[in-house]
């Protein structure tokens, strides 16, 4: 049995090599750009991030952080209460043409609001 590909088979494979790569890269600029230089914190040797301008401090975990994409993701927040951890569930996604990030507390109907994640703390001179 002969294995080649014709010229449209093989401009196909790889346009869709190419797409796959394009989306994979710009995942990780919409990654770096909203995680990087970001105030992280650690609680029973976990990392977390703050999310800013929401009703009290929650937190996000570092290692949930790449399961986030433009697709609303069920992830867990968790937010302290008297020396521990409390977890809810939310969901949370990515805008493209935003910094922030969307989150949605109420997992039936969703509404998603934009929170910043807390950045690192400058030195003022």
């Amino acid at each position: 049995m002969d294995e080649r590909y014709t010229e449209e088979e093989k401009a196909e494979i790889l346009k869709a090599l190419n797409a796959k790569r394009v989306a994979e890269e710009h995942r990780e600029e919409m990654e770096r750009i909203r995680f990087l230089d970001k105030q992280v914190y650690t609680f029973n040797q976990r990392t977390f991030y703050k999310l800013k301008e929401m009703e009290r401090e929650y937190f996000l975990e570092v290692k949930t952080c790449g399961k986030i994409g433009k697709l609303p993701t069920k992830v867990p927040l968790y937010y302290r209460t008297f020396g521990e951890m409390k977890k809810i569930e939310v969901l949370v996604k990515i805008d493209p043409r935003s910094e922030k990030i969307l989150v949605s507390k109420d997992t039936l109907r969703v509404y998603f609001k934009a929170v910043p994640i807390e950045a690192k703390h400058q030195a003022r001179t």
